[in-house]
């Protein structure tokens, strides 16, 4: 009797342990984290905290955080978006085929190929939640479908040298040096918190991730709402290619292979649930910049990027980790 008291107790205190630690986390952790990762990096090379390492990692950091912004949504609504790569990829080579191709309009183009990837979101919601197939079934087959269409219209081909407007959200610098990537991301960074936190849309997206059939009896259209957290993620799928294409002055159909799997993991280190109804718009970009300065800091220290994926792996199973251990004992 005695050891069967202490075996709950111990549980118990391990519950609290483990909530206190995603308090912690959730609350700012992940930024004192940042910077002890940024110091300890640091040493691994001089080169590490110059201004010109540090403005390219943050212009790095904004696609990546863009397109993670947008996934924050799907997840909050308990979904998951595996076709974001691919859909940047489409978007930048559909808006640099208008402009190069057909001379469209550079404003033109650029919209057209935002409309084109938050139109393709719209379709993952709609075939989610009108037709019920799994969020994860629908976006592995836009991961592959939409990166397949890529390699058949574009095939090998590379589009390079466009337009001020086509490059200013990826490559203009105020002032000299500070990017405007940066500053777009802290403008649609503020957006999307507000409307997380602040709107009904944002709102009853963490209510039908957080309790489908609670949300639905109080009201809470779930088909809406699901399709609208898609169309979220398509739209910043779009933003993202405009800021990639500006980076790098040229397109390909290989742009942004692995863009899931790093969005995903930036969403779920900073403090997002991947299990639904909890939701962290800053702590997604601090997961982004966490995953960058390891990739960055490995690069310039020397060290095999194959460490890199290992830290990766290791960091996406521990963010998830402890959010099951929570919510597996508050079930019991």
């Amino acid at each position: 009797m005695g050891n069967s008291n202490r075996s709950h107790t111990d549980t118990a205190t391990g519950s609290v342990n483990v909530t206190r630690v995603l308090q912690y986390w959730r609350r700012g952790g992940i930024y004192i984290s940042l910077l002890l990762v940024a110091i300890g990096l640091s040493f691994l090379s001089p080169r590490f905290l110059t201004r010109l390492n540090l403005v390219e990692l943050l212009n790095y950091t904004a696609i990546i955080a863009v397109v993670a912004l947008g996934q924050t949504f799907v997840i909050a609504g308990k979904g998951i978006d595996l076709s974001v790569g691919s859909v940047v990829a489409l978007s930048s080579c559909v808006m640099a085929w208008l402009f190069i191709d057909y001379a469209v309009p550079s404003v033109l183009a650029v919209l057209l190929g935002i409309g084109l990837a938050t139109a393709i979101g719209t379709l993952h919601g709609y075939l989610i939640a009108q037709l019920g197939i799994p969020d994860l079934v629908v976006t592995l087959a836009g991961l592959e479908a939409w990166r397949g269409l890529v390699y058949l219209i574009f095939e090998e081909r590379v589009l390079m040298r466009f337009d001020p407007f086509m490059r200013f959200l990826g490559n203009y610098r105020f002032g000299g040096w500070f990017p405007a990537a940066i500053l777009g991301l802290f403008i649609i960074l503020a957006i999307y918190t507000f409307t997380l936190n602040r709107t009904t849309l944002g709102r009853y997206i963490l209510a039908i991730g957080g309790n489908r059939r609670a949300a639905e009896y109080a009201g809470i259209n779930f088909f809406k709402y699901k399709i609208l957290s898609y169309t979220l993620s398509g739209l910043s799928c779009g933003i993202a290619s405009w800021m990639l294409i500006g980076r790098l002055n040229a397109v390909q159909s290989s742009l942004a292979v692995g863009y899931e799997l790093h969005s995903i993991a930036a969403v779920v280190i900073g403090g997002t649930s991947l299990f639904g109804g909890i939701a962290l718009m800053p702590g997604t970009v601090g997961g982004a910049l966490m995953i960058s300065l390891i990739r960055n800091g490995l690069i310039l220290g020397g060290i095999s990027f194959y460490w890199y994926m290992i830290i990766l792996g290791i960091l996406l199973v521990a963010s998830v980790a402890l959010p099951a251990w929570e919510r597996r004992k508050e079930t019991r």
